[in-house]
């Protein structure tokens, strides 16, 4: 079972505002009309698409042996990206049902707003790069977010330009205009490091808000920006539709850093424990088969989710298309260099140097141990990775 919901647009709305934010949840719209995903407008701005969910309407006892319990998790994206699949192809094989979870995967307007929405309690679970997080604990706030999982152990954001742009190395991006999903995205965050890095004057790079994946590609195409600094899955986005991007050589800072990290309210960590665990064993077998046979982990996508073919696409050519966009994604994931050799695995060294990108010290936030914490990765680290491995070079898509 699965479902898809999209999540009303929120404005970019400063840390400050934390607390009305969980006030205003309580009065937000939680149960839109529901269709089946079969039947879902294919627009992402329109698509109000759950799947049939009956477990809302009964007292659920969180992780109890037996029982299903809807997971609430939240993507970075407008759209349900292929590239994410590793996040619900577990549907295909009932990896979830076997630890007794259904999983309702929402769709949004970038990380700001679903980072709004976790500390809001309107999603469980987050998939963000905690730099947002960080600032605000940075400024005395406590979101109450925990990071329990890193599954991108190196960063995905680039600078991109048009194939043909005079713009050759990050140097020339100065004095340039370049675009972001939002003001409220770690492409700023990535851009201001960059300025650091070089030692330019903070109003060096004019950095603009252009909107998520295609939108920032008309952006750019149109000359608004120079430049752009987006993740790897919105630039996999904008390669499947056939548009061409050139990347720059990145700034020596994108060595030490990892990405996005799998979120969660801290009170809900602690009252969901073992429901934890289970959603990360579960996640963890897609995170692996994914990484081994990305090709059949987007067959199974699109045989789960037939409305996010492109227009004028078969299934098959929509894969052929994206394919060889995830390579850079999958390198993300990749730890054989990390210190530390399990899976989803945080250190607080990795945090000190995320600390030190994001523009904050330690001193502002506190221990890194308070930050992340790696008490629910024992499931996960029990998985037979070669049999997943195994799995993923055999798999045929039925039919």
């Amino acid at each position: 079972m699965r479902s898809i919901r999209e999540l009303s647009r929120w404005s970019l709305l400063s840390f400050v505002l934390i607390g009305m934010l969980v006030l205003a949840a309580c009065g937000a719209d939680d149960d839109p009309e529901e269709v089946t995903a079969d039947g879902a407008d294919p627009e992402p701005e329109q698509q109000d698409a759950d799947g049939p969910d009956d477990s809302d309407d009964v007292e659920e006892e969180p992780g109890a042996p037996g029982e299903m319990t809807t997971i609430h998790m939240a993507v970075n994206n407008p759209i349900l990206q292929p590239g994410l699949s590793f996040m619900w192809l577990q549907n295909h094989f009932g990896w979830y049902e076997e630890e007794g979870i259904e999983l309702d995967v929402a769709t949004t307007q970038g990380a700001a707003d679903s980072t709004q929405r976790l500390i809001a309690g309107q999603i469980d679970v987050g998939v963000p790069p905690p730099s947002q997080i960080l600032r605000a604990v940075a400024e005395g706030q406590d979101p109450g977010l925990i990071s329990v999982y890193a599954f991108r152990r190196h960063g995905q954001y680039d600078f991109v330009v048009l194939p043909d742009s005079d713009i050759e190395s990050i140097d020339d991006l100065r004095g340039r205009p370049v675009g972001v999903s939002s003001l409220g995205d770690e492409g700023v965050i990535f851009s201001e490091a960059t300025i650091r890095e070089k030692g330019w004057g903070e109003n060096d790079i004019e950095i603009i808000a252009v909107g998520p994946a295609g939108e920032g590609y008309a952006a750019l195409e149109a000359g608004n920006v120079d430049a752009l600094a987006l993740p790897a899955a919105q630039y996999a986005i904008i390669e499947a539709l056939g548009n061409e991007l050139r990347f720059l050589d990145p700034p020596n800072f994108a060595d030490s850093i990892f990405g996005n990290q799998i979120v969660v309210q801290r009170d809900w960590a602690e009252e969901n424990a073992d429901l934890l665990r289970r959603y990360l064993r579960a996640w963890t077998k897609g995170q692996i088969f994914f990484m081994e046979n990305p090709r059949a982990a987007l067959e199974i996508h699109f045989e789960l989710f037939p409305e996010t073919v492109p227009s004028g696409l078969t299934p098959e050519e929509a894969v052929e298309r994206q394919v060889a966009t995830l390579e850079a994604s999958i390198e993300t994931m990749r730890f054989d260099d990390q210190e530390c050799q399990r899976w989803g695995c945080n250190t607080v060294e990795e945090w000190e140097a995320y600390i030190d990108y994001v523009g904050v010290t330690v001193e502002e936030v506190g221990s890194p141990e308070e930050l992340f914490t790696n008490d629910y990765l024992d499931l996960a680290n029990e998985i037979d990775v070669e049999e997943i491995r195994q799995l993923a070079r055999d798999f045929e898509l039925d039919g």
